[in-house]
């Protein structure tokens, strides 16, 4: 397990180990709701420039203290049409996956899907 390094630039900040484009904000006591909305336009802003013409949603997790935004570019893993998408609380460790049903290359001990959280978490939002 790695020990998540950050890299702080006044209030703004990124985790080096998460290798996509993602925007973290920490935030001062007592902030106002319009405050947390431009911090919001800003990070969003960071990862996506032209949010205009984006073709992805936009993963985000707030608490008193801080805001993280990443892209929700694709699901990690699609099952006869039925595409499962992270929930937003795996950028914060805290990663639940359903049991996928193994299919040919699976079934022959072949697993393409075998990666870990920080790779499941780059597919994502790339």
């Amino acid at each position: 397990a790695s020990s998540f390094s950050l890299l702080c630039v006044r209030l703004a900040v990124t985790v080096a180990e998460y290798e996509f484009p993602h925007a973290c904000h920490l935030l001062p006591p007592k902030v106002s709701p319009a405050a947390v909305a431009q911090i919001y336009e800003k990070c969003a802003e960071s990862i996506e420039p032209d949010r205009e013409n984006a073709k992805h949603g936009i993963y985000v997790l707030l608490t008193e203290r801080w805001i993280f935004l990443s892209k929700l570019m694709r699901p990690y893993h699609d099952f006869e049409g039925c595409p499962s998408f992270l929930h937003a609380l795996s950028y914060a460790g805290i990663m639940t996956l359903p049991r996928i049903v193994s299919k040919w290359p699976q079934t022959v001990g072949i697993d393409p899907l075998e990666r870990s959280p920080l790779k499941i978490l780059k597919h994502c939002s790339t």
